[in-house]
């Protein structure tokens, strides 16, 4: 009798788990810099268990380059060089959809008009910082290609106080470091410089970053 009880109470519990789903994240602003506000939103640990899966066959397919052949400010490992036409991160890009909806709705657009993708092309690319791996200050701003809506950088594998962190650099203020954690969505417009410090740790630190466009801007 008793051991009929543990299998029930354990085929409950094993449903439950599999039905359950961690609440969605609202989106947070940490900050108002050049005008424009900084968002924060947090990936729950399931969905980014599922998209790192993702980011390393994305990596696996694609291959990465050194991206000082390209002339960027930058020593790391990345493949922004390479047009995404196919969609490598299904889960990334269903997750995007809830802050890039919230993102719209605090701008009083319709999100029917929002995505990542220009020229029928994903915007999106990973960057991988090995030990002593950098990115210099940039925005997303490039002459004779349209205007990014905002930018968005997701952290796959970062380890808050030892990775490298991303800073902002405001015309009027000092860097600003926002505070981030593995598994964040960092949402910020592309006027805004930012850079990411030397990577002292052993890495690698691994992130997702794209454009985020709308017709209507």
């Amino acid at each position: 009798m008793k051991l009929k009880l543990i299998i029930v109470i354990v085929l409950i519990l094993t449903i439950s788990f599999q039905l359950y789903r961690p609440p969605r994240s609202s989106l947070e602003e940490i900050a108002f810099l050049d005008g424009f506000p900084v968002y924060r939103y947090q990936v729950n640990a399931t969905t980014a268990s599922k998209v790192n899966r993702e980011v390393k066959r994305y990596c696996d397919k694609t291959g990465l380059d050194v991206s000082e052949k390209e002339g960027w400010n930058a020593q790391h490992l990345s493949n922004a060089f390479y047009g995404q036409e196919d969609n490598d991160l299904p889960t990334l890009i269903k997750e995007m959809s809830i802050p890039m909806t919230q993102l719209c709705k605090k701008h009083c657009l319709s999100s029917k008009n929002v995505s990542i993708m220009i020229d029928s092309k994903n915007d999106y690319w990973v960057n991988v910082y090995n030990p002593d791996h950098h990115q210099g200050a940039h925005t997303h701003i490039n002459e004779g290609d349209k205007t990014p809506f905002y930018c968005f950088t997701y952290f796959s594998k970062y380890v808050h106080g030892l990775d490298a962190p991303l800073r902002f650099h405001p015309f009027t203020d000092a860097a600003i470091t926002p505070d981030i954690q593995q598994g964040d969505i960092l949402i910020f417009p592309p006027t805004l410089h930012h850079s990411v410090d030397r990577q002292k740790g052993t890495g690698p630190r691994i992130t997702v970053s794209g454009n985020i466009y709308h017709e209507n801007i």
